[in-house]
């Protein structure tokens, strides 16, 4: 709940930024529904459904369970939704009036992401992917409407062949889905593996549940005796949840590698002593001391900070934020802060998904913005363009231009930071309390894919205890 939670919040912080600067789309403020299709495809054309059948905000709307779904105004919600009932659904029928949606960002993974655009394609509305590139997505004929904004996975794949050679990795294991993005990936991976000496000694690839545990039951002599010290792990937070659970006894000692996308919300004692790569962002001014104002009172109609908050600071929020209270736990006195080591352990550095989010806002809004000047220029509207009047289709062209091109939006947003190619080396730790963190112990600093160098403190590195890594004397986790 906890990294999940950060990317909702990075979604109100690039809005309100957004809606707080006078000189960037004036006299509009945005606005945003939030919608969680836990993994499920069914839940995940439902939410689309009920986007494109938008009401007046008077009139209750169906969101699932943690849906959150109120209208932002300069950073305010405009209604509640925690008292909202189920209605039925009429697609195609817009009764919103003024508040239009231009567009829609999601999802994290690639199958939920070709759900959504499968729908939205059908009224040309603008999606952005804020996951793993995928050359699947990246099809302009089946996706015209639809746009990534993580890079490249070439330089992905360099940063995790330059660790596994200062570790003199030669020999591992591979773990795989095969759909999205995951296969494409790890053919290239393979490919390139092979030209620098590096062997597997298995592959397994999952499709589906009934055909991986069928695979296992088969091989499971074979891992069992298995001696590469290291096991790649490819897929998305769905496919790490299912994998831990079911290769971590047979796998036990091994380290585990894993990309930026690693969701250390799965709080799993297999991981711990894990290897990652953190994102190649850096933190977008203002988000740390944002995070640090966020408290249950800011915000009465998030529908996540109930749970979050109450699980986060292991404490009971008073009503209307709580169900009945739990025995033996101390009452939330609604001031604790995220940003305290004392008592919290939310990651404040912002994480790869997050920053994705954001540069997609900032991308949508930017296109928006230009749009809008665009028009008005035209002299198409005396006093400019509202989101209500935008024909959807013309936000791509706008669209296309701003997410090729990092430099204009992170000039215009991020106060210059830069979308190096430099990634951090995180080893993910299991705290007493049962959470997985990601401390950095390294970088590897990409300029190319031929130019690049590694940085590594092994000395700070903690392994799991079933793990000796022979080139120097492990601190052990236990």
């Amino acid at each position: 709940m906890s990294k999940s939670y950060q990317q909702v919040l990075a979604f109100v912080f690039a809005v309100e930024k957004i809606n707080k600067d006078p000189h960037f789309l004036p006299n509009v403020s945005l606005g945003f529904r939030l919608y969680d299709n836990y993994y499920n495809g069914g839940q995940t054309y439902e939410n689309v459904i009920s986007l494109l059948s938008e009401r007046d905000k008077l009139t209750p709307v169906h969101l699932p369970l943690y849906g959150y779904g109120p209208y932002y105004a300069y950073g305010r919600p405009s209604y509640n939704m925690m008292n909202t009932e189920k209605v039925k659904i009429f697609p195609n029928y817009n009764c919103q009036g003024k508040k239009k949606m231009v567009a829609v960002i999601g999802g994290l993974t690639s199958e939920s992401s070709v759900q959504v655009a499968n729908m939205l394609g059908i009224y040309k509305i603008p999606q952005i992917n804020y996951g793993y590139s995928d050359a699947v997505l990246g099809n302009q004929v089946q996706f015209p409407s639809l746009y990534q904004v993580y890079p490249s996975d070439e330089l992905d794949i360099v940063a995790i062949i330059q660790l596994l050679l200062h570790f003199d990795w030669t020999w591992i294991g591979l773990v795989a889905a095969t759909y999205g993005r995951s296969g494409n990936f790890i053919d290239k991976l393979k490919d390139k593996m092979q030209k620098n000496g590096i062997c597997p000694e298995f592959v397994i690839l999952f499709q589906n549940l009934l055909t991986f545990f069928y695979e296992l039951e088969q091989r499971e002599k074979e891992l069992w005796r298995s001696s590469c010290k290291v096991v790649f792990v490819c897929g998305d937070t769905k496919f790490l949840s299912i994998i831990y659970q079911y290769t971590n006894a047979i796998l036990a000692g091994k380290v585990w590698l894993t990309t930026a996308k690693w969701d250390t919300s799965i709080n799993a004692e297999a991981f711990s002593g894990a290897l990652s790569f953190g994102s190649r962002q850096k933190n977008i001014p203002g988000f740390r001391l944002f995070l640090s104002s966020v408290t249950p009172n800011k915000y009465r109609d998030d529908v996540f900070i109930k749970i979050f908050w109450s699980q986060e600071f292991n404490c009971n929020l008073p009503p209307p934020y709580s169900k009945p209270p739990n025995l033996g736990v101390r009452s939330c006195t609604g001031q604790e802060r995220l940003d305290d080591p004392n008592i919290s352990h939310f990651e404040i550095s912002m994480s790869s998904p997050s920053y994705s989010i954001c540069k997609a806002v900032f991308g949508v809004a930017k296109a928006l913005h230009n749009l809008s000047v665009d028009r008005s220029k035209q002299k198409t509207r005396r006093n400019g363009v509202k989101p209500g009047n935008i024909p959807l289709w013309q936000m791509h062209w706008f669209l296309k231009k701003i997410l090729s091109n990092n430099t204009i939006m992170e000039d215009a947003f991020f106060d210059g930071v830069r979308d190096l190619a430099t990634y951090d080396i995180l080893n993910v730790i299991l705290l007493p309390n049962k959470v997985l963190v990601n401390v950095k112990v390294g970088k590897v600093n990409l300029h190319s894919a031929t130019n690049y160098s590694i940085a590594i403190h092994e000395e700070m590195t903690l392994w799991n205890s079933k793990f000796i890594q022979a080139s120097h004397v492990p601190r052990i986790l236990h």
